[in-house]
C-alpha cells in the first residue's frame, strides 16, 4: 500500500510538471501586467541599449577629462639601464709620457725604447645606470588649459546625448502607450455602437412580428448589426497589435501577458497657455540636443585656441636624478656608482613645419563657422517645429471642444430617433443614420484627445525528475547579413499648392483622397473686388482708347495744317505730345486690365500636377493665406522610405541594392525597395546619414505618414556555424572588466550528451530575427536543445523528444 501511494504521488508530480512545461500550449495564460505610463517609461529605461550606451559615453568622456589634466600635471618617469660591452672599444694615441720623460733620459735607461704610440680601451665590460626624470609642463601656448576645456564641453555634450536619447525613448513610449489608450477607447466606442444597433434590432425585430415594421426595415438593422462586428473584431486585433508596439519598445517577452491602466482624458497644462515666443524660448533653453550644440561649438571654439598654439613656444623644465656603476664583472654596488643630479628649462619654438600648422589653423576656423551654421540652423529649426506644435495643440483645442459637443448632440439625437420611430414618427433609415453619426462622433472625440497628447518539490525529486526537450544538429550553412532601419514613408513627388490670392475661399472642388489631373480645378477664391478692378480695368481702357482715338484725329489734322504751314511748330508739338500721352495711357490701361484678368485667373486655384488629393489645411469659408499651402498633391504610384543609417554601414550600402520593406497596416505583407539615395554627408552629433529607399506602389497601399521598417541584405557569410535565434539563452551576470564589476549578458545554449544537458556559453558574432552566427563555443554536429529549455539547468537529465517519437 505504501509503495502504491509513492506511485501515485510520483506520477501526480510527474503530471504537474508536464502541465507547467507545456502550458503555452495547452491553453494556461501567464499572469497578466498592468501597465500605467511612469511604470512603462521605467521599464523603457531600464531596458533601453541605446540609454546603456549613452550612459557609457558619460562614463568615458568623464575619463577623458582626466586625460586632459594629465597634459599639464608633471610626469615622473623611472628608469635602469644595464649595458654590457661585448668588445671594449680601443684607440691608438700618441704616448704623452715619452716626451715628458725625455730629459730624464740618461737616467732612465731603456727609455728610448719606448714606443712612440700606445693604444687604449675605453669603458669596461658591463654598465648599470639607474635614476629618476620629473618633467613639468610650464607653458604649452594654451593647448593645454584648452584641451582641459574641451574634455569638460565633451562631458557635458555626452550628458546632453544621454538626456536627449532618454527624452526620446520618454516621447516613444508615452506616444506607445496613449496608442494603447486610444484603440482601447476605440474598443469601447465599436462595442456601444454594436450593441445599440443589437438592440435597434430587436426593437425592430418585435415590431416586425407586431406588423408595425417592414421586412426591409427588419433586414436593413440586421446588416447594420453584421457590418459592426467586424469593425469591432478589427477594432480589438488594433488594440493588440498597440499592446505588441509598447511591449516592443519596453524590451518585455513577445509572449508577456499585458494590459495599460491610465485616463484618456483632456487636461489644461502650463503649456496650453503660453504665447507662442515664450515657448520657443524654453525649447531653446531645454532641448538636449541644441545644448549639445552650444557644447560642441566650445569644443570648436577651443580647437581653434589648440591650432594657434602651435605657432607658439613651448617651455619645459625636467630634472634628472641618476646614478651610473661600470665594472668588468657582475658586483655592483649603490655605494660605487657616481651620482647625477641635473635640472633643465627647455624652449622650443616651432619655426616651420611645411604648412601643417597654418592648415590645422585654417580648419579649426572653418569648423568653428560651420558649428556657428548648425546652431543657426537647429535654431530655426526648433522655432518652427514649436511653432507647427503649437499651431497643432490650438488646433486641437478647437477640435476637443467642438467633439464633446458634437457627442453630447449625437447621443441626444439618436434618443429622439429611437423614441420617434417606436412612436412610427420616423423610419429606420433615422435611426441608423443617428447610430452611424454618435459613433463617427465617439471616434472624433477620442482622436481629438490623442492629438492633445506553484509550490516546491523535494529536492530528490526534482534531482530524479527527467525533462523531456527537442533538439537539432549543428550545421554550416551560409547565412544572409541583414541590417534593419526604421523610418517614414514620404511620396515620390509631393507638392504645396498655395493661393496667390489672399482672401476666402468660396468653394472647394475636390477632397483628400481625389484624384486630380494636370489643370483641373481644386478650389475657388472669392474675387468680387478682383471682378470689380477689371470692369473697371475695361473701362479704363475703353476711355483711353476714345482719348486716342480723338487725339489721334487731331494730331492727324496737325500734321495737314503743319505741312501747310497754318500752323505753328509749337502747336504741332503741342499736338504730337497729347498724341502720344493718350497712346501711353492705352498702353497703362491695357496692362492693368492684363493684371487684373491674371489675378481674376488666379483666384481658380488648379492642379500643378497629376496626383492625389494628400492633405487639405482648409474648409470652405476659412481666409486662405500665404504661408499654408491650400491642399498637397502627391504622386503615390511609388513612394520612398526615409531612414536613418549608422556610420559603420556606410562602406556597405549601394546605390541599387533591394530591401524588403514592412508596415505595420499590413503584418503579413512584404513590399520591396531600390536605394536610390545615400547621403554624402553624416549629422556630426548623429555619425548618422539618411537613405532613401524607392518602392513600388501600384496599389496604393502605402500611405505617406506610414512607420515603415526597411531590411537590407549587406553581406552574406559563408560556410558559418547558425543556429536558430531562439534556442540561445541570454544571461545577465557579473563580471569583471578592467579592475571593475559590470553587468554583462552572456548567451548560451543547452548541449545534450549521453541525456544530459550541459550549459554552454557562446560567442555571437552575429544574429537576426532568426538566427544567431556562433563564433566559439559550438562545434557541427553537436546537439542542442530547442525545445524545453526554460526549464534546464546545468547537468539536467532530459529525455529526446523529437518529432516521429512517440
Amino acid at each position: 500500500m505504501k509503495n502504491l501511494t509513492t506511485e501515485i504521488l510520483r506520477t501526480l508530480q510527474l503530471i504537474l510538471f508536464f502541465l507547467l512545461l507545456f502550458s503555452p500550449l495547452t491553453g494556461f495564460s501567464q499572469k497578466k501586467v498592468t501597465l500605467t505610463l511612469d511604470r512603462s517609461v521605467e521599464l523603457a529605461l531600464q531596458k533601453n541599449p541605446a540609454i546603456q550606451m549613452a550612459e557609457k559615453e558619460v562614463a568615458k568622456a568623464k575619463t577623458g577629462v582626466v586625460e586632459a589634466w594629465s597634459n599639464i600635471l608633471p610626469k615622473l618617469d623611472g628608469s635602469i639601464n644595464f649595458q654590457h660591452a661585448w668588445s671594449i672599444q680601443e684607440q691608438t694615441i700618441p704616448n704623452f709620457l715619452k716626451p715628458m720623460l725625455a730629459p730624464l733620459g740618461p737616467y732612465i735607461p731603456g727609455l728610448e725604447d719606448m714606443p712612440d704610440y700606445v693604444r687604449m680601451s675605453f669603458g669596461l665590460e658591463n654598465t648599470l645606470r639607474y635614476g629618476a626624470t620629473l618633467t613639468q609642463p610650464l607653458f604649452l601656448g594654451g593647448a593645454g588649459i584648452s584641451g582641459i576645456q574641451i574634455a569638460n564641453a565633451a562631458k557635458s555634450a555626452a550628458k546632453k546625448n544621454l538626456m536627449e536619447k532618454k527624452q526620446d525613448l520618454i516621447y516613444n513610449t508615452t506616444n506607445a502607450f496613449y496608442g494603447c489608450l486610444l484603440t482601447k477607447e476605440l474598443v469601447k466606442v465599436q462595442e456601444e455602437a454594436l450593441a445599440q444597433a443589437e438592440a435597434n434590432f430587436e426593437n425592430v425585430r418585435k415590431k416586425y412580428e407586431s406588423g408595425a415594421a417592414s421586412g426591409f426595415d427588419k433586414m436593413r438593422a440586421e446588416v447594420d448589426v453584421a457590418n459592426l462586428r467586424p469593425a469591432v473584431i478589427a477594432a480589438r486585433n488594433n488594440y493588440r497589435s498597440a499592446l505588441t508596439m509598447l511591449k516592443t519598445i519596453l524590451g518585455l517577452e513577445r509572449d508577456a501577458v499585458i494590459d495599460v491602466e491610465g485616463e484618456f482624458k483632456y487636461v489644461e497644462d502650463e503649456f496650453c497657455n503660453m504665447p507662442l515666443e515664450e515657448l520657443q524660448k524654453l525649447a531653446m533653453e531645454k532641448r538636449p540636443m541644441f545644448l549639445a550644440i552650444q557644447d560642441q561649438k566650445r569644443i570648436m571654439r577651443k580647437t581653434v585656441a589648440i591650432a594657434r598654439s602651435n605657432f607658439l613656444p613651448k617651455i619645459f623644465f625636467q630634472t634628472d636624478y641618476s646614478f651610473m656603476d661600470m665594472r668588468n664583472n657582475y658586483k655592483f654596488s649603490h655605494k660605487n656608482a657616481s651620482k647625477g643630479f641635473t635640472s633643465a628649462i627647455s624652449l622650443q619654438i616651432p619655426l616651420f613645419h611645411g604648412f601643417q600648422s597654418a592648415a590645422q589653423y585654417q580648419k579649426s576656423r572653418l569648423d568653428y563657422h560651420i558649428m556657428l551654421d548648425t546652431e543657426k540652423q537647429a535654431s530655426d529649426g526648433i522655432a518652427a517645429e514649436v511653432e507647427v506644435a503649437y499651431n497643432k495643440l490650438q488646433e486641437a483645442r478647437e477640435k476637443y471642444q467642438s467633439a464633446v459637443k458634437t457627442v453630447d448632440l449625437a447621443k441626444e439625437a439618436l434618443r429622439l430617433a429611437n423614441m420617434m420611430y417606436k412612436e412610427g414618427i420616423n423610419t429606420q433609415l433615422d435611426v441608423l443614420n443617428s447610430q452611424l453619426a454618435l459613433t463617427q462622433a465617439r471616434m472624433n472625440y477620442v482622436n481629438s484627445l490623442l492629438l492633445t497628447g506553484c509550490g516546491k518539490k523535494a529536492k530528490s525529486n526534482e534531482d530524479a525528475l527527467i525533462i523531456p526537450v527537442q533538439t537539432m544538429p549543428v550545421v554550416r550553412k551560409d547565412v544572409s547579413r541583414e541590417v534593419t532601419y526604421t523610418g517614414d514613408i514620404q511620396a515620390e513627388i509631393e507638392v504645396k499648392v498655395f493661393s496667390k490670392i489672399p482672401d476666402r475661399i468660396v468653394k472647394f472642388e475636390v477632397d483628400e483622397g481625389d484624384y486630380v489631373r494636370k489643370g483641373d480645378v481644386i478650389a475657388k477664391i472669392e474675387a468680387t473686388k478682383i471682378e470689380q478692378a477689371v470692369v473697371q480695368a475695361k473701362a479704363g481702357l475703353a476711355s483711353a482708347r476714345a482719348q486716342f482715338a480723338n487725339m489721334k484725329a487731331e494730331f492727324e489734322r496737325a500734321k495737314r495744317l503743319k505741312a501747310e504751314n497754318a500752323i505753328s511748330e509749337q502747336q504741332f508739338d503741342a499736338a504730337k505730345t497729347q498724341f502720344e500721352a493718350t497712346k501711353a495711357l492705352v498702353e497703362q490701361a491695357e496692362a492693368a486690365l492684363i493684371q487684373a484678368e491674371s489675378q481674376l485667373k488666379d483666384a481658380i486655384i488648379t492642379a500643378p500636377i497629376s496626383g492625389i488629393i494628400g492633405t487639405r489645411n482648409y474648409e470652405a469659408g476659412d481666409m486662405a493665406t500665404g504661408p499654408m499651402p491650400i491642399v498637397t498633391v502627391v504622386q503615390m504610384n511609388r513612394v520612398k522610405v526615409i531612414v536613418k543609417a549608422p556610420e559603420q554601414d556606410f562602406g556597405q550600402l549601394k546605390i541599387g541594392q533591394s530591401g524588403v520593406v514592412k508596415v505595420r497596416s499590413y503584418p503579413d505583407e512584404t513590399f520591396w525597395g531600390k536605394i536610390i539615395k545615400i547621403s554624402p554627408v553624416l549629422d556630426p552629433l548623429t555619425r548618422m546619414g539618411k537613405i532613401e529607399i524607392l518602392v513600388d506602389n501600384k496599389d496604393k497601399k502605402l500611405k505617406p505618414g506610414m512607420f515603415a521598417e526597411v531590411q537590407i541584405s549587406i553581406q552574406t557569410l559563408k560556410d558559418v556555424i547558425a543556429i536558430p535565434k531562439f534556442a540561445v539563452i541570454e544571461k545577465t551576470e557579473l563580471q569583471r572588466v578592467n579592475g571593475e564589476d559590470m553587468t554583462v549578458v552572456n548567451s548560451h545554449v543547452f548541449v545534450v550528451q549521453d541525456s544530459v544537458a550541459h550549459l554552454r556559453k557562446l560567442e555571437i558574432s552575429y544574429t537576426n530575427g532568426t538566427v544567431s552566427v556562433v563564433k566559439s563555443g559550438l562545434e557541427e554536429g553537436e546537439q542542442i536543445v530547442v525545445v524545453g529549455q526554460q526549464s534546464l539547468k546545468d547537468g539536467s537529465r532530459v529525455r529526446v523528444l523529437n518529432e516521429g517519437d512517440n
